[in-house]
């Protein structure tokens, strides 16, 4: 059926598009609306709801009445069994960007309603193997809620419009609950400490490696240091040769760590704090520890009380025996461990005043501070700061942006070259937070959660393959 010059009355409501969209749709046809029913009218569409005396007046007029599955062929949207069919034959096609381009297209005619979500998931498996260059996030997809894109379909996307006006964009993906599904096929470059299957449990007189069925496959006597021994905490090695096992006692005098056999859990080496009481940290153990570890087997220890920190070294073992630099901490400022660079050569912390330290590895030194000064937006609000729930991935030093007041908490991300600090730029989201505490935290170099939910970052084009050029 011709739609072009028919006044086409609507009624209901739909499954798969709401009416605004599909009056849209009959005007891209040629079609006019007809705000009422009457004799005027060439074609009526009516969908759920519908009112009994709308029916019986359309078929007292005598005026063709269609179903929305009727509807749905006269503008444009085919079945699903023939778009999965086409999203089939674009998916077998080489990676380019005419496929690209013609699957952006085949996206843009799927209805959100008519089982959206099973052809973005077919097509994110088959884009796995595709360069990030190609999977450019269509300008059109770009809503006018600025750098947080909201178009469900930005979730097979890789990297945003490359403008010199901004570094990337945040789009909306899915609730906090799809974070573990999102995660699962892909590992960040620096996920920090992996356990593997078996577990280590304590008793008061042993330590005991344990296996996935609650077998006990391993135990050796331990006996705690001191008295008032309260605290532990313990984690696998990368390479699964060895556990680190570290703990303190209560009244903050003592903390040991200690490097186990893996198979047996003989103790192989052990540091206690005060042995590296250098005369700048107080000699008071690891209270209240962050502990970050790199692919290369180094393990960043960071304590803070307070305002203070108590406590701030980078270990490694050779031939199983534990070796400690401690990390300069100038100003004394208490914050955040960001980890290591998926190379290894680079250590990270920040501060709660949003400063950067690196550090080069392995000597531990200091590097030149590279903290950004972003400006106030366009209505003087003051700018956003760096705060914690950053991370190193594979090419990025990616931190989390907060405001500094709750009614004009500007967020987003800072984007920075892992090896030098240096600021690339600002993914800057527009819309904003109202909650103070709503930070964001950096999963991985895709996602990142936030209280609006889970978030993925889509770097620039110029930022996926130049990760260390000096310029953003």
């Amino acid at each position: 059926m011709d739609l072009t010059s028919k006044r086409v009355f609507l009624s209901g409501t739909f499954q798969t598009f709401n009416q605004d969209q599909i009056r849209a749709r009959l005007k891209a046809q040629g079609a006019t609306i007809a705000r009422k029913l009457d004799s005027k009218a060439d074609l009526a569409v009516f969908g759920q709801r519908t009112r009994s005396s709308t029916k019986d007046k359309a078929q007292s007029l005598g005026i063709p009445v269609l179903t929305e599955g009727e509807l749905l062929p006269l503008i444009g949207v085919a079945p699903l069994n023939e778009r999965m069919e086409a999203l089939r034959g674009i998916m077998g096609q080489s990676p380019s960007k005419e496929a690209w381009q013609a699957l952006c297209a085949l996206l843009d005619d799927w209805p959100e309603k008519s089982h959206l979500d099973m052809g973005l998931e077919y097509a994110e498996a088959h884009l796995e193997h595709w360069p990030d260059l190609l999977r450019m996030l269509p300008e059109r997809w770009i809503t006018a809620s600025g750098h947080l894109c909201r178009n469900v379909r930005a979730q097979i996307c890789r990297v945003s419009p490359d403008k010199p006006n901004h570094a990337g964009y945040l789009i909306q993906i899915g609730e906090r609950s799809d974070l573990r599904r999102l995660l699962a096929p892909s590992t960040p470059s620096n996920p920090g400490p992996k356990a593997p299957q078996d577990t280590l449990e304590r008793t008061e007189q042993a330590l005991c490696l344990v296996g996935p069925d609650g077998t006990l496959k391993a135990s050796t006597p331990f006996a705690s240091p001191t008295e008032n021994w309260s605290r532990e905490d313990h984690f696998f090695s990368v390479c699964g040769r060895y556990v680190w096992f570290m703990g303190y006692d209560s009244e903050g005098i003592e903390a040991v760590l200690y490097l186990l056999d893996s198979q047996d859990l003989s103790v192989l080496d052990q540091k206690r704090h005060s042995e590296l009481y250098d005369g700048y940290y107080d000699p008071c153990g690891w209270g209240e520890y962050q502990v970050a570890m790199s692919d290369n087997g180094q393990v960043g220890v960071y304590n803070c009380a307070g305002d203070s920190v108590l406590g701030a070294f980078i270990f490694w073992q050779e031939d199983a025996q534990i070796h400690a630099r401690p990390t300069p901490i100038i100003d004394g400022d208490p914050g955040e461990i960001l980890g290591f660079s998926a190379c290894g050569t680079r250590y990270g912390l920040l501060t709660s005043i949003g400063l950067l330290h690196l550090y080069s590895l392995p000597e531990v030194q200091r590097l030149e501070n590279r903290t950004p000064d972003p400006q106030p937006d366009a209505r003087g609000n003051e700018p956003p700061v760096l705060t914690y729930g950053g991370r190193f991935t594979k090419d990025l030093l990616l931190i989390p942006l907060r405001g500094w007041h709750s009614w004009q908490n500007a967020w987003g991300i800072s984007v920075h070259d892992p090896l030098t600090g240096a600021c690339h730029g600002f993914v800057r989201a527009t819309t904003p937070s109202y909650h103070h505490n709503d930070w964001m935290q950096i999963h991985s170099d895709r996602l990142c959660s936030h209280a609006g939910g889970t978030l993925r970052y889509l770097p620039p084009a110029r930022l996926t393959y130049q990760p260390n050029a000096p310029e953003a």
